[in-house]
């Protein structure tokens, strides 16, 4: 997945290689990779296709997506797990946030904005306003602010 752009479908695409779809996202298309494999890929706005995915279409025993999504979801070496990565696709924008790095782009992929949230009452106004998140009785600052910003400036 590319995260900077923060791309997810809401809807199946049809299984048909090279055949552009619109989608309220943007276009996006399967592309042959030989060996029983397709990348999607998006266009941009200046009308070049770039990979966002590589699917694999062999079928996979229900035991390889256990261990895979395990894997995913606890290992420190994998983004998801040692990340905040928070994403929003809006009908007019996406939205990523990774640790304390927020960037806005158009549907068309362009930057609106991007910005580095600067301390925790911000990243909290920020999952709350933007991402629509209710962090409860979570405590930002401590909890969620230091852990991110050391991501941005490691020792």
């Amino acid at each position: 997945m590319d995260r900077r752009r923060g791309f997810r479908q809401r809807h199946a695409d049809r299984l048909s290689p090279g055949l552009a779809q619109r989608t309220d996202l943007g276009t996006f298309r399967l592309v042959d990779a030989s060996h029983n494999t397709v990348y999607l890929e998006v266009q941009g706005r200046d009308e070049r296709w770039s990979p966002v995915y590589c699917l694999d279409l062999q079928p996979v025993e229900w035991i390889d997506n256990e261990t895979s999504n395990w894997y995913t979801s606890t290992s420190p070496d994998v983004i998801f797990a040692s990340n905040l990565i928070v994403c929003r696709v809006l009908a007019e924008a996406r939205l990523t946030l990774l640790n304390d790095q927020l960037s806005e782009r158009a549907a068309n992929g362009s930057v609106l904005r991007e910005a580095r949230l600067a301390n925790a009452d911000e990243l909290a106004s920020c999952l709350r306003d933007r991402f629509g998140l209710n962090t409860g009785n979570i405590d930002v600052a401590a909890q969620i602010f230091n852990r991110v910003r050391s991501q941005a400036d490691p020792a």
